[in-house]
């Protein structure tokens, strides 16, 4: 996806090229750090409210919706008063700090609530206090999300920036394989059960490594994203106004919202049209992520997730050597029609542990995709909106997982017996409407029919060899 001159910041400082692999991974531990979290979340809350605290199938969805609504708030707010920092310590990290300490009591909230509920007055307690954890959680990784992908475009050169995004995306991947590999094992190895005992202390477990890991992941990123802040430009500054025209004073919040939406209105038209294809991918995959426990079993569902995870981290650094000969778009086209099909027959084949296993693959190629292209646009824009930028694409992250889940909540509704697999028809219709999506993408018909054919033959010889 091409980007005009006009959005590349001549005007802003230049960066320095030392930027080797080592110090972008090193920048983005944090991304490592909260990616946990979100692994501990989706791999034990749907069967942990399920099994231990006895929630309806329905009760289950409603809960998973409360927390993208929280994020969509938080997330912009977050980038955009990021961009307007003037803090010692750099625009990015206090928040990033902030962010971090915030999801580690989360968790640590989520993971204990049977305990702490037992203290105060037993099973309603309890849940009131997993759904607390699981909307607090969602509030504090978004406020550390923004700015985490945020210091990505503002440290690293923009020759660099595919690489700083492929390998956050990485950082993604590892987390998540690592949290559910972890929890694979266990579940084998002390064959735990979501109705058993062993689940709780497995929870509480996981949870507080996560807590410990979060923490320790912040000290890389904090050490290795110094921060020169770009000097805030007339134009982009956000809550610069507290008048309107005839001299009256605003309402900080209105002014603040109103600046947002001219940040929205200013992003540019690659970015608008990656964050359409990002929402309509997200909402097809939210589904899989936070019900694969719950449709194929635990340990199988682990392992699913597992296999999903590391396509996804071994995949994001070609994606960015790919990206550099093909450009964006055929290769998210590609990926995310494959993708779809995949997701198309995990029903069908759900009995086949072997071919779930195979199809997650697939899917977690798409996953590592679709979370460095809008991403790596932002960061070539070089722009003083970037926290914003990254805040509201985030957004239509959360946007996608509110209305996967009311989409199923819907479904759950029209056909109560419907069954475990009721998320997956879900995933398979909103995956099919984002590998249609791809072709909002920026470039001309007879350019991207050239790339998508490129990027075949490449693949087929492959395959020969």
């Amino acid at each position: 996806v091409s980007l005009s001159s006009e959005h590349l910041g001549d005007d802003l400082p230049a960066p320095s090229t030392n930027w080797p692999i080592s110090k972008i991974l090193l920048l983005n531990c944090a991304m490592a750090g909260v990616q946990f979290a979100y692994a501990t979340m989706t791999a034990f809350v749907s069967p942990y409210l399920s099994a231990q605290l006895k929630f309806e199938p329905w009760q289950v969805t409603v809960t998973w919706f409360v927390g993208p609504i929280a994020g969509f708030f938080v997330q912009p707010i977050v980038g955009a008063l990021s961009d307007n920092s003037r803090s010692p310590y750099g625009r990015r990290r206090p928040f990033i700090v902030l962010g971090g300490i915030l999801t580690s009591l989360s968790l640590l909230l989520l993971g204990f609530s049977t305990a702490l509920g037992n203290l105060l007055s037993g099973a309603g307690s309890a849940r009131v206090l997993a759904v607390l954890g699981v909307i607090l959680l969602n509030v504090a990784a978004n406020t550390m999300l923004s700015p985490v992908r945020a210091i990505v475009a503002d440290v690293v050169p923009l020759d660099r920036q595919e690489a700083g995004n492929s390998f956050s995306a990485f950082m993604f991947g590892l987390s998540f394989a690592t949290c559910n590999l972890i929890f694979y094992i266990a579940a084998t190895v002390y064959s735990v059960t979501p109705e058993s005992a062993a689940f709780l202390s497995l929870l509480e477990t996981m949870t507080s490594v996560g807590a410990v890991v979060i923490l320790f992941s912040l000290i890389p990123t904090c050490i290795v994203g110094v921060e020169e802040p770009f000097a805030a430009r007339a134009s982009n500054k956000v809550m610069v106004a507290e008048h309107d025209a005839d001299g009256v004073q605003q309402s900080k919040i209105v002014v603040f919202f109103a600046d947002l939406w001219s940040a929205a209105r200013r992003m540019p038209p690659s970015i608008r049209r990656a964050c359409i294809v990002f929402f309509l991918s997200w909402a097809g995959y939210f589904p899989f992520q936070v019900f694969t426990t719950n449709v194929f079993g635990l340990q199988t569902g682990t392992l699913i997730a597992t296999a999903s995870a590391v396509a996804n981290m071994l995949y994001s650094p070609i994606f960015s050597k790919l990206s550099v000969r093909f450009s964006e778009k055929p290769l998210y086209l590609i990926s995310q029609t494959i993708s779809a099909i995949a997701m198309a027959f995990l029903g069908p084949l759900d009995e086949s542990q072997g071919a779930c296993i195979f199809l997650a693959v697939l899917i977690g190629v798409n996953y590592a995709t679709m979370n460095i292209a809008p991403f790596s646009l932002i960061g070539k824009a070089k722009t003083d909106d970037a926290g914003a930028f990254a805040g509201l694409a985030n957004c239509a992250c959360v946007l996608a997982q509110a209305l996967s889940n009311l989409s199923t909540l819907v479904v759950q509704a029209i056909n109560p017996n419907g069954g475990d697999l009721q998320p997956i028809h879900v995933a398979v219709f909103y995956s099919f409407c984002a590998a249609a999506s791809t072709l909002l993408l920026a470039g001309g018909t007879q350019a991207n029919y050239r790339r998508i054919t490129s990027v075949l033959d490449v693949a087929a010889h492959a395959m020969e060899a």
